[in-house]
């Protein structure tokens, strides 16, 4: 597993499993073949996605998640930004550069034209949004009139709002850490 060797966030094998298994089951239940997600929450509660990488959608990082939660960024970044970090991205299962403006607002036709590619590459009937403008959605259902888009915004926000055992003591030690810095 690329979470074996896990050294951005200390989780375990075991605890990104479960966070996997929670996200397969909504999927399921709401039924999604994939994901296309843009808040960095979502994106982290999946993947080792640091900081750095994980900016709201409308800067031009998108994330494609599919049943196996192996993820694809499209991206306004250039193919060589992903190959140079690539060593601290093991999540990633593939990069698709978008030929456009960083800013999804600016060219929402051409931003949906790089949804289109992926959902169509993917062969997906069915996608859940966490949140995107209504111009690129609506663009994305034109493209793409056999799938259907479905929000998950606040069905992901559940996911991750209840905590599994590890994570509070996880957050537990990262308080006393912090503690520790202003005593």
């Amino acid at each position: 597993s690329i979470y074996e060797q896990d050294t951005i966030t200390h989780f375990s094998p075991e605890l990104w499993a479960k966070r996997h298994d929670r996200v397969k089951k909504m999927m399921s239940e709401k039924g999604v073949d994939a994901l296309l997600l843009s808040q960095p929450n979502n994106v982290r509660y999946i993947s080792h996605a640091n900081q750095q990488w994980v900016v709201h959608g409308r800067d031009g990082i998108f994330f494609f998640v599919d049943k196996n939660i192996d993820v694809t960024m499209v991206s306004a970044a250039t193919k060589n930004a992903y190959e140079i970090h690539d060593d601290r991205m093991p999540w990633f299962k593939k990069n698709v550069p978008a030929t456009v403006a960083a800013n999804l607002y600016a060219q929402p036709k051409e931003w949906a034209k790089a949804f289109a590619g992926v959902i169509s590459d993917a062969g997906v009937k069915s996608v859940g949004v966490d949140t995107m403008s209504i111009e690129v959605l609506d663009e994305v259902r034109r493209l793409c009139p056999d799938v259907k888009i479905i929000g998950v915004a606040h069905t992901l926000e559940e996911c991750h709002r209840i905590l599994f055992p590890e994570e509070i003591v996880l957050m537990e030690e990262a308080a006393r850490v912090a503690s520790m810095s202003v005593a």
